[in-house]
């Protein structure tokens, strides 16, 4: 039997000869490495966003339960159900989390109205601005965002009218009206990009047929991306129906610009992106646009936030400038507060406040936990049931 010495724990420690004891503690310690904190930091963030994805899914999931009786707490190991036994702690978890987006979004928001970044600090983009305008059986609204978009001031380099196969007179007011009328296959993704192929201009500016631009738009582009540091922007936008300003949806509308990205990509948040929407008029340089292969063109919906999510991490042209651990820098995506967009509130209007959140949501989440394009097609045709499409 081996000797030992009884510890106070009750456990046998064996004796260690005191030979070996020294050899032990006169060792030399092993020789200093190097330590990249950069790249510790970057694990560190790595592991605590993977888990907060986790807790993400199983959030969602949680609502799902919810939606479906209520209480659903935390899968069981090994049997893929829920332990209702749990719904109080994720029933905590949901509201954290709810409670943290909101603030930091709301507080950016805050300080974007209360500090706007003002545009006209920066002299004018030497380029020219070509606006592309995707239609699709818009003869009712496409007559006055034309006489709108014609009495800017000054006037865009171009105006391209994309036309998606329109059943009605969309295509002939427009020519009617003197602009450029141009027809491929119906997308707004699709039809976008092929504007953009065949514009001129060194500045694209995208704007919905249903939405009018304030009449500085182009001064405002210009002066926006005299920024080398900003690749992606857009304007602050109004939802109106019948001559009437929806206030809860436009104010929606502007907070989202922020918690949807801090909840997407909370690091890319802190960098710069913003997620903006096709209502609210995007504009940026050509060549970037370029540079990550304009919209993608087999998404019906979310096309919009997806390219500024490819935008912000491919960064701008003109600012070549490089970190100190090799990392190229990210674009920044700014939304201007002032002047304002106005845009068509018709399907929100028939959807109701509530209804119109919900879908918007559930396509967003749909789209970020990986559906595929044909499943965001399917998706768009189940949900959008109106005839505002």
């Amino acid at each position: 039997m081996q000797e030992g010495i009884r510890c106070s724990n009750g456990r046998l420690a064996l004796r260690m000869p005191v030979s070996a004891v020294t050899v032990l503690c006169t060792a030399p310690p092993p020789p200093a490495q190097r330590v990249d904190h950069f790249c510790c930091a970057k694990r560190r963030c790595g592991g605590l966003w993977r888990s907060c994805q986790g807790r993400a899914v199983e959030v969602c999931h949680s609502f799902a339960g919810a939606g479906n009786g209520g209480g659903a707490g935390r899968p069981k190991k090994g049997t893929g159900r829920f332990d209702k036994g749990d719904s109080n702690d994720n029933s905590s978890w949901r509201i954290n989390i709810v409670v943290l987006v909101l603030t930091v979004s709301g507080y950016a928001c805050w300080r974007h109205i209360t500090k706007p970044y003002s545009w006209a600090a920066y002299h004018e983009y030497p380029g020219k601005v070509s606006l592309i305008i995707p239609a699709l059986n818009e003869e009712k609204c496409i007559a006055a965002t034309l006489r709108a978009v014609q009495s800017l001031n000054p006037l865009p380099y171009e105006i391209l009218v994309v036309d998606g196969g329109s059943h009605d007179r969309t295509k002939s007011i427009a020519a009617s009206m003197g602009v450029s009328v141009l027809s491929c296959d119906a997308g707004r993704a699709r039809q976008m990009n092929f504007g953009a192929k065949v514009a001129k201009g060194d500045l694209l500016c995208f704007l919905h047929a249903d939405t009018q631009p304030p009449n500085e738009l182009v001064a405002v582009v210009r002066g926006v991306m005299a920024n080398p540091n900003i690749v992606l922007g857009g304007f602050r936008t109004i939802i109106q129906t019948h001559g009437k300003t929806l206030q809860v949806m436009t104010l929606h509308h502007l907070i989202k610009t922020y918690y949807i990205a801090m909840f997407l990509r909370p690091v890319a948040f802190v960098r710069g992106i913003r997620c903006l929407f096709g209502d609210q008029t995007l504009f940026c340089r050509a060549a970037d646009f370029k540079a990550v292969s304009g919209f993608q063109n087999d998404l019906p919906i979310m096309e919009d936030v997806d390219l500024c999510i490819r935008m912000h991490e491919a960064g701008t042209s003109v600012n070549t400038h490089e970190s100190h651990h090799g990392h190229s820098r990210r674009g920044r995506i700014s939304m201007v507060m002032n002047p304002v967009n106005e845009t068509s509130g018709r399907r929100l209007s028939d959807w109701g406040a509530l209804h119109a959140t919900y879908v918007h949501f559930y396509i967003a989440l749909r789209w970020y936990f990986g559906a595929k394009p044909e499943q965001m097609y399917k998706i768009y045709h189940d949900m959008y049931t109106d005839n505002h499409r």
